[in-house]
């Protein structure tokens, strides 16, 4: 029964979501070369974003033990653009910890499923013993795993895998936003909380639906606790950024799947053919760079609707 009051919330907290990202932007734009920078929903958001001099920057994470005075927290680092944004870190001796099932990359494992509550308290029990009280400068936490899976109509898909996208895509972001904020509260470092959204938060694709509700839901509550923390006067400073199109498995899975599932599939595999996909690593210099810019506390943001220059620029 908890289980399905669980989902149900989400769910309910997803739907009310969508109309806080409404207004996130919808001209397209040209990049170098006439290039299209788009993101998840083809037709909206892009502008064309400079490579920082971070892309080719590997970061060296240091023991647990060490001494840093940056601590980075990453869930769903194992690959794509959680890998990414591990080894383009442009911090110069940063401990950086990533949570999520497969690990693997170079930073500090620790094994979370994040679709399940025993996944929230791992993450949980990792804020209140690294990031309460720590006595660097800086801590970010970039809640990055998501899942489109089960890709199909709300209905039709399996019922525990659609339970499970729902609970990682919509309840896990405020769960252990709630819960990294407060770790963050005791310390004097600089906090940051960076929510990884899409553009499937503000258009409707047959398949995506518990997706598309889960971004939404989570920027929503960016929007709001961004409001709430900007009030503070040691609070964090919460990012509710779109990626765009990237290269990554999960756009692989997209291309495999049946048109009688995901109506809009030729769309997505016509763009892998026309280049229009961009590197993880790329996507992941970008976005530390954007952290250095000045925005309002809860930004709902695109990467490619921003004008920016790297960090020292």
């Amino acid at each position: 029964m908890a289980g399905a009051v669980a989902v149900a919330g989400a769910v309910a907290i997803s739907m009310v979501a969508h109309r806080a990202v409404a207004q996130l932007g919808s001209a397209p734009a040209l990049g170098a070369g006439g290039r299209r920078f788009e993101s998840d929903q083809p037709d909206q958001f892009g502008v064309f974003c400079a490579l920082s001099p971070f892309a080719t920057r590997r970061s060296q994470p240091v023991a647990s033990g060490g001494m840093s005075t940056q601590l980075v927290i990453i869930s769903g680092a194992s690959s794509g653009i959680g890998r990414s944004l591990v080894e383009t870190c442009p911090y110069p001796s940063p401990t950086i910890i990533d949570l999520s099932r497969r690990g693997g990359g170079a930073a500090e494992h620790l094994f979370a499923d994040l679709s399940t509550p025993a996944g929230w308290d791992t993450a949980q029990a990792t804020f209140d013993s690294r990031v309460a009280g720590f006595e660097g400068d800086r801590v970010v936490f970039i809640h990055n795993a998501g899942t489109l899976n089960p890709i199909g109509f709300a209905g039709d898909v399996d019922q525990s895998a659609y339970q499970a996208n729902v609970l990682l895509n919509s309840a896990a972001p405020q769960i252990l936003g709630d819960a990294f904020l407060r770790a963050a509260a005791k310390t004097t470092a600089r906090s940051d909380l960076v929510l990884i959204g899409s553009g499937a938060a503000t258009k409707a694709y047959r398949g995506w639906s518990a997706y598309g509700a889960g971004k939404a839901a989570s920027a929503q509550w960016a929007l709001t606790v961004g409001l709430e923390q900007a009030d503070q006067a040691n609070g964090s400073h919460v990012w509710w950024i779109a990626p765009g199109l990237v290269a990554t498995s999960m756009q692989a899975d997209v291309r495999m799947s049946q048109e009688d599932s995901f109506p809009d599939v030729e769309m997505f595999r016509q763009l892998h053919e026309d280049d229009e996909l961009e590197e993880p690593g790329v996507v992941a210099a970008r976005l530390w760079a954007v952290l250095e810019q000045d925005h309002p506390n809860g930004a709902i943001l695109d990467l490619r609707n921003l004008d920016w220059q790297p960090t020292g620029a």
